[in-house]
């Protein structure tokens, strides 16, 4: 027979991997592939602390982007988005310092 407190302890250590594991999965994501804000600034500080005046931070706006949501739908942004996120991806090795 199985110890009344057992059974939390178990629910308790599970939970604790999980959250452990959480960070990873949320360094991107799930939609684009594309780093989230903490894990984006992170890596931005990093570079340009090694390679200062020699480093570009470039901010892209997707104009209009609420009118294709209130226009189109959620799924039609998805789209818009994952298109955005790989056209930057695919030029991102063309922008990386030497």
């Amino acid at each position: 027979m199985v110890d009344g407190a057992a059974l939390p302890l178990t629910g308790w250590a599970v939970h604790s991997i999980a959250q452990h594991k959480q960070p990873a999965k949320t360094r991107r994501d799930p939609l684009t592939g594309l780093l989230r804000c903490d894990a984006y600034t992170a890596r931005a500080r990093r570079v340009l602390a090694r390679h200062g005046d020699d480093t570009a931070v470039v901010m892209i706006d997707a104009d209009r982007f609420k009118d294709i949501n209130d226009g189109l739908g959620q799924a039609a942004d998805d789209i818009v988005l994952a298109s955005i996120a790989a056209r930057l991806t695919a030029t991102e090795d063309g922008l990386r310092p030497t």
